[in-house]
């Protein structure tokens, strides 16, 4: 028998992406019949959170349309995006006053010093229990960390996940997209996922937003360093801070391409005795004071530079005929 769906026009069909076949292990019926309805609100399109709110609430019950939509956008499922009008502020992902329940991590406050997880307060079996009972997110989370570590977590590992929303006050789709990124780049360590999370704290990365963010500059900030990397064979060696400053300058402060980088590594080659990041830096420096942008911008200048009339320091003369006369003697 061959099986194929009853009404196969577009319309009739629901969307999902396929990464939702990787957490639905993990994920309980409430986020998994959340998820069906919000592919059916979504099918037209990217809706404000408000209208969501409207076409899910018949169903659900706030909170746990709430719950969902951050275990989804853990995953790397859903995205949130803050409204594009001017003055208006990121999307908040749920008000202090309708957290599921008293134990909820609260939003942090900006004002407050920042806190470092391993001075978390210690956890007794007894708080673990309770936090997973009276709170969705954290029983969702210990749930989704154990499939994409791979491991069981024991108390102490409980107790360090707990501590992120409870102590860092961290928001649960943030600590998700934490462990997500980490996982793909094969840190699978609790200890190095909390560091992520202790820098998150001192950089203020506290939203979804910012994490967001934080991961694409990081990504890119990657892909630009190989390309140095590439030019001057350095493969897996660690780049000192001077050397990660200097890169970083050339694609934030600069704006230069990789075309860019291939002139001035040509020029740095043909001119050091020993080609470094650092004199490549220079070279791109006078560009970026020059108004230098491109390639064909370097050849101008270039002959520009050969075309205009030689001056001469006279004091600099002076001393290289002094310095002739005294060779002399």
């Amino acid at each position: 028998m061959v099986y194929r769906f009853a009404k196969a026009y577009p319309d009739a069909l629901l969307v999902l992406p396929d990464t939702v076949l990787q957490h639905c292990d993990h994920a309980g019926e409430g986020e998994i019949r959340i998820l069906l309805h919000l592919a059916a609100a979504l099918r037209g399109g990217a809706l404000e959170e408000e209208a969501l709110f409207a076409a899910l609430l018949p169903r659900f019950p706030r909170e746990e349309i709430v719950a969902a939509l951050a275990f989804w956008r853990g995953c790397g499922v859903l995205k949130g995006e803050g409204k594009k009008g001017k003055g208006s502020a990121p999307e908040e992902e749920m008000p202090e006053e309708k957290r599921p329940a008293p134990t909820s991590p609260s939003a942090p406050d900006p004002a407050k010093k920042a806190v470092d997880a391993d001075e978390a307060p210690f956890y007794t079996a007894a708080d673990l229990a309770r936090a997973a009972d009276q709170t969705p997110e954290f029983k969702n989370l210990v749930a989704f960390a154990e499939e994409r570590l791979e491991k069981v977590l024991n108390a102490s590992e409980l107790a360090r996940l707990w501590s992120f929303l409870d102590y860092l006050k961290m928001p649960f789709d943030v600590v998700m997209l934490v462990i997500e990124d980490s996982v793909s780049r094969g840190k699978k360590s609790l200890r190095y996922i909390t560091k992520m999370l202790n820098v998150f704290q001192d950089e203020g990365i506290t939203s979804y937003e910012k994490a967001e963010a934080y991961f694409l500059a990081r990504r890119e900030d990657r892909l630009y360093e190989n390309i140095v990397r590439r030019l001057f064979g350095f493969g897996e060696r660690k780049l000192t801070r001077e050397e990660e400053k200097l890169i970083r300058t050339w694609r934030v402060g600069y704006g230069f391409g990789e075309e860019m980088l291939e002139a001035a590594f040509e020029r740095t080659v043909g001119s050091a005795k020993k080609p470094s990041v650092k004199y490549m830096h220079k070279i791109l420096e006078n560009w970026h004071k020059d108004g230098v942008q491109s390639p064909d911008q370097i050849g101008k200048k270039a002959a520009a530079e050969e075309k205009a009339p030689k001056s001469y320091d006279l004091d600099d003369f002076f001393e290289q005929a002094v310095s002739k006369g005294r060779k002399s003697l």
